[in-house]
């Protein structure tokens, strides 16, 4: 598509030929500029943005005449008759075109569109806005998202999210803006605006956009795994390793990709036309290696990784001529590869900043015998480089066979088009701030990285590896319930933080506390006295409604009182925040964005803030400032003065939450680096690049080794109790290498960081010999030895909050989506601990480690897990667990369409830390109409109680013939009352079985394992079955087999079944036999007569014919037996009018038929008190909310058919 008429005519004449390219004739006949201020009146706004703006042209309405437009009775609009059509439509777009005087930022174009929306009193309205970037003329068009409603007086508030395309650029337009463009051209067969609008919103959906980059960067991901080899040294098995790398090798050249948008990287890197100049034997053939060898690995290690000043290629010659550069790992290589001489070589990384950060550190290390462990394989020596060809970054699109990857079971070929990885980047148009729920641009964001590696682990973990190469589909927590459950955790600790303490405080200055001989004890609280009662303690609801507004998008900041503002703001600082299974960091990423939304409305030009991170930095430094050292303090105060001096402000406000508040743990080490690598990039975008200053102006990245830490969460160190006489240098030793690790943070030179590490491991060893002595096992000791933060290469076995983070006191905030993994029995011995241990499920056990470990008192825990746990009755211990140790704030069941293609019921639990004394709640609360439930389960007895419940043969279905001497039936062949068709086995696997003969013959009843409605058949006849069937004997005598089958196949079994059991998912529906031995069977003396009932229902089935109205009177009877006084009070009992049923004989079929055709026509008589018992039925309250849920089923089963 030609964009360059933008550069060429009015804005007005480009804006119509733009819509005239994507098939829409636009109808204003007001040619001519207008003046902006007229057309918003008092939503004009008197800041810079809308000084900005120049010309303003009404363009047009799309409405549904545009579409029946023929040429010879065209229909235009003047702007004010527009306006007219748009207070009363709301099936329609408004459009405007604006001439801007800057480049917009998108918050400033998000702005625009929602005051010209208020012009509008229902008819949305979109604006082409026309700028320039540097010497290009660019623009973006801005559609807005509205809610539908009546209320006129509310004219100007039905915009929602803002869809943003932005910075489309008219002469050397992005691949990516072009294939939109072309996308949003009308389709054939589009006749009405709401057929147009829909396939915009499909066009715009960034959702679709991320799968589309996903399916693309899996397809490359699998071919390339293939096409790849790294070092082994550390990981011998090629998959892992290979799998391990190139997710590594993509996030870091993603984040390239990223910071390339801030123009931090020079496009020419990527330009295969300039690389086929610079480097010999580019892309030449399929061994040609040199691009990953010469330019990436020297951009990632030599480049990003060193000062600017200090770059240089490392010497030739070994060890015995290179002392002093051999093995140094931030010093360029490969100087053969290049066409041009070093210092052109050189030239090509000038300009790009050191980024530090550790994302780029060389994973090739030392290990304690000194021997390099090659992982990376930035070497000169052929056997311990990494073999990546040119091919997989450049090249034509070909097509693979992927079937091994995504399905070996597949019956035909899966074959994927692959095109190479830069080729994949170039075709899609990427942005450096993050999508907000009211604010989105049509490119890729920095979350995309959550996704789409979220989605690369989990095909790499074996656990869900099959699942996610099938459906390729997201692992991902959707943004919508990360923010919910992000807000609703941070409202609970804002809330129990204000709430428990007075609004205003005295401090107690450090000479008075030091009175106290707490001088030599680091991280003491200070002393305060309480000099105002806490206002808000009488006021919560208003608090939490503050709250609420605080949090949301609406630019309203309800707190103006200057207290509140302080002591908001110091509760975020002072907040600790765990994510105890990261993944990719969907969730620390929620809460930095949150805490940074809430910083910018409190306190927006950062001067509470600022102080609070100057008082601590004074706090952290007092005592080196107070024998002298006064260096450090003022080290500490200048960077601080640079951080909110130099950038933009939020950098201040993420760098200080990242260091203060939030903490992350995976057991994967290649998931806690995606995290920070995410973290990095929403530092980097508030960096602007200054040509003039020492590194471009752009800050080094913090060293988040020391927050973001590979552990297994859910084992603890085996701590000693402590004692009083407790060695005092092992706690002086812990305060130093908290101080050190707190250091570490901030260093930014590879001198300053190994020696850093060398204090830590030094100090890790002195601890650990004053432990032992102190009484720790020496096990446990040698952990703390071995655990390095600064290896991104492997995971501790083991977490502890108070060795790796110093922390204490516990977290304020656990928060995540922990990983659903059913433990094996031999796996589960490390969890013997754990009081939900017959859970068996890794969740469970996050869960209890979380509550009982983690947290502290009055704590938030926010966790999406799957919600078996809600009903599964193997998860009885993890719900007595969390009835007694949380104050319940909320339980959503989310279903199981939260990871997309992946349908595993979910479900939401927010709750505080407390104790069984102070909480109210039970998950019987959550099971609806338990109050029926309850009257079922009274006065009755588990069915394991009474009967035997066994499973049929494990059979395969090869060995299943239509044919054949032995009748068998499955699951499938098995309906309500009755058998569909019959299967057969040979006499010998009948043999084979003899043993077990049993279970397959006398009175018996069987249930179907498979569907999520109990499928029950009586039996006496001698019939064997698969595994896809529960055998059930009766073993007490006082209960009938006739009487067990009837209860189990009534519409108040079915109730019961769906209402205490069935999960909130319809993929693979099973009947468990836990389930079956739990279901509540009542005695009575009536059962002869269910039995004849039976009898008779069962004899219509053998001849085909209806039972329907026996079915019923089983539903009656059995209603009576477990809601006797409901059904007494609603005039519906049956029991007492059937004694005198007639008993089926022996002899011929059609006598037995008359008997029940004699007994139907008395009992449906109307007049017959049956009769009208049934008929009342419907009357009682319970019956209809058992019957209606079962219709509901019912009902949505036939449409789904």
């Amino acid at each position: 598509m030609n964009l360059s008429f933008f550069n060429t005519t009015n804005l007005f004449d480009a804006a119509t030929n733009l819509f005239q390219q994507l098939g829409i004739k636009l109808n204003s006949n007001t040619a001519e500029p207008l003046p902006v201020k007229d057309l918003l009146k008092q939503h004009f706004k008197d800041n810079d943005t809308f000084k900005t703006i120049g010309k303003t042209y009404f363009i047009g309405i799309i409405y549904n005449t545009v579409f029946q437009a023929t040429g010879m009775f065209d229909v235009n609009y003047s702007y004010k008759e527009a306006l007219q059509q748009g207070d009363k439509n709301y099936d329609g777009l408004m459009l405007f075109a604006l001439e801007l005087g800057k480049h917009p930022s998108r918050t400033e174009i998000s702005d625009l569109t929602r005051t010209f929306n208020r012009i509008s009193q229902k008819m949305p309205v979109a604006l082409v806005l026309k700028y320039k970037t540097g010497k290009e003329v660019c623009f973006s068009i801005a559609i807005s998202e509205r809610f539908k409603y009546k209320q006129n007086w509310r004219q100007g508030e039905k915009a929602g999210k803002v869809i943003i395309l932005r910075d489309i650029h008219s002469e050397t337009t992005h691949a990516g803006h072009q294939r939109i463009l072309l996308d949003l051209v009308k389709p054939v067969g589009v006749n009405y605006f709401d057929q147009l609008h829909q396939h915009w919103l499909q066009v715009l959906d960034v959702n679709i956009l991320n799968k589309k980059f996903f399916q693309d960067l899996a397809n490359w991901y699998f071919w390339a795994m293939k096409n790849v080899s790294f070092p082994d040294d550390l990981e011998k098995k090629k998959e892992v390793r290979n799998a391990t790398n190139l997710i590594r090798l993509i996030t870091r050249v993603v984040f390239i990709w990223f910071i390339k948008e801030k123009s931090l990287v020079p496009f020419e890197l990527f330009d295969s036309t300039y690389l086929n100049k610079i480097l010999k034997d580019f892309n030449k053939n399929k061994k040609s290696q040199n691009y990953y060898h010469a330019i990436l690995q020297n951009l990632f290690f030599g480049t990003l990784n060193q000062k600017m000043d200090e770059r240089k290629f490392a010497k030739e010659g070994d060890i015995n001529i290179n002392q002093e550069e051999y093995g140094v790992k931030n010093l360029f290589r490969y100087t053969n590869l290049f066409n041009i001489s070093e210092k052109e070589a050189m030239q090509l990384f000038k300009n790009v900043p050191f980024l530090n950060g550790g994302l780029f550190d060389c994973l090739d290390k030392p290990n304690d015998a000194g021997k390099i462990i090659y992982v990376d394989g930035f070497s000169r020596n052929p056997d311990k480089q990494a073999s990546v060809p040119d091919y997989i970054f450049f090249g034509e699109e070909r097509e693979v066979d992927l079937t091994e990857d995504y399905d070996p079971s597949a019956k035909r070929p899966i074959v994927k088009k692959v095109k190479g990885l830069v080729d994949i980047l170039e075709s899609y148009k990427f942005t450096v701030a993050e999508n907000t729920p009211i604010e989105e641009e049509i490119a890729l964001d920095p979350e995309l990285l959550g996704k789409v590696f979220e989605n690369l682990l989990a095909s790499y973990n074996p656990e869900t590896q099959t699942t996610a190469r099938k459906q390729t589909g997201s692992f991902y927590t959707p943004r919508e319930i990360v923010n919910y459950m992000v807000d609703e955790s941070l409202i609970e600790y804002l809330k129990q933080t204000i709430l428990s303490e007075p609004i205003e405080k005295l401090k107690l200055g450090d000479k008075q506390t030091d009175m106290f001989g707490n001088k030599a004890r680091k991280g003491q609280l200070k002393l305060e006295a309480s000099v105002k009662p806490n206002r808000w303690k009488v006021k919560e609801d208003s608090f939490e409604k503050n709250l609420r507004q605080l949090f949301s998008y609406e630019n309203i900041q309800p707190f103006t009182n200057l207290l509140d503002i302080k002591e908001l703001t110091e509760a975020i600082n002072n907040s600790k925040i765990l994510d105890p299974a990261c993944g990719s960091g969907a969730y620390p990423m929620g809460i930095l964005h949150k805490m940074v939304h809430l910083l910018q409305k409190l306190d927006p030009e950062n001067i509470h803030w600022k102080a609070l991170q100057r008082q601590k930095a004074i706090e952290e430094t007092e005592a080196a400032f107070e024998i002298g050292d006064k260096e450090e303090r003022g080290k500490r105060l200048a960077e601080i003065n640079d951080v909110f001096e130099n950038n933009a402000s939020d950098y201040g406000r993420k760098l200080y939450l990242i260091e203060n508040c939030i903490y992350v743990i995976d057991i994967q080490p290649i998931a806690v680096q995606i995290s920070k690598l995410r973290f990095f990039i929403s530092l980097i975008i508030d960096q602007n690049k200054q040509a003039t200053k020492e590194n471009y102006g752009i800050r080094s990245l913090p060293n988040l080794e020391t927050k973001f830490v590979a552990a297994n969460t859910l084992i603890g160190l085996d701590k000693p109790a402590q004692t009083l006489l407790r060695n005092p240098k092992i706690e002086e030793n812990e305060t130093e290498l908290k101080e050190l690790r707190h250091k570490y943070f901030t260093a930014n030179t590879r001198k300053e960081k190994l020696q850093y590490q060398k204090q830590d491991k030094k100090l890790r060893q002195e601890i650990a010999k004053m432990l032992e002595s102190d009484g720790w096992q020496t096990a446990v000791a040698k952990q703390i030895v071995a655990f390095d933060p600064y290896d991104q290469n492997t995971f501790a076995n083991w977490f502890d909050p108070e060795w790796m983070f110093g922390l204490t006191t516990g977290f304020d905030i656990v928060i995540g989506n922990p990983p659903y993994k059913v433990e094996s029995k031999t796996d589960q011995i490390k969890y013997k601990s754990y009081s939900t241990i017959n859970c068996g499920d890794l969740y469970a056990y996050f869960f209890e480690k979380s509550i009982k470990g983690l947290i502290k008192p009055n704590g938030a825990l926010s966790f999406i897990t799957a919600s078996l746990f809600i009903k599964g009755l193997k998860f009885e211990s993890l719900r007595v667990f969390l009835e007694q140790n949380i104050k319940l704030i909320a339980l959503e069941v989310q279903g199981d369409k939260v990871f997309e293609n992946v349908q595993m019921p979910t479900a939401v639990l927010i709750g505080t830390k407390s104790n069984k004394k102070t909480n109210d709640w039970t998950f019987e609360n959550f099971i609806p109409n338990n109050d029926i439930i309850k009257s079922i389960e009274s006065n009755s007895k588990a069915l394991s109680q009474i009967c035997d419940v066994m499973r049929g043969f494990e059979i395969g279905r090869d060995q299943l013939t239509e044919k054949g001497e032995v009748k068998f039936i499955t699951g499938s062949d098995v309906v309500k009352w009755g058998i569909k068709k019959f299967s057969y086995i040979s006499k010998k696997i009948e043999n084979d079985y003899k043993k077990n003969e049993d279970c397959f013959k006398g009175e018996r009843i069987l249930i179907r394992e498979k569907g999520s409605d109990l499928t029950v058949l009586y039996l006496k006849a001698k019939l064997y079955c698969n595994r896809s069937l529960y055998s059930i004997k009766v073993r007490d005598k006082k209960y009938s087999s006739k009487y067990i089958a009837a209860l189990l196949n009534s519409s108040l079994f079915q109730f019961y079944y769906q209402s205490r059991f069935k999960s909130e998912t319809d993929l693979f529906p099973k009947i468990r036999i836990t389930q079956v031995n739990q279901l509540p069977i009542r005695y009575t003396d009536f059962q002869n007569r269910i039995d004849l009932i039976v009898d008779y229902i069962l004899s219509l089935k053998d001849d085909g014919l209806d039972s329907s109205f026996f079915e019923r009177l089983i539903d009656a009877m059995v209603y009576e037996l477990y809601l006797p006084e409901e059904i007494k009070a609603g005039g519906a009992e049956v029991l007492k009018y059937l004694s005198n049923l007639p008993e089926l004989k022996e002899g011929p079929h059609e006598k037995n038929l008359k008997t029940i055709e004699k007994v139907y026509k008395e009992l449906s008589d109307p007049g017959h008190p049956i009769s009208a018992a049934l008929l009342k039925l419907l009357s009682i309250e319970e019956v209809n909310i058992i019957e209606g849920r079962k219709r509901n089923e019912l009902s949505q089963e036939k449409n789904e058919q």
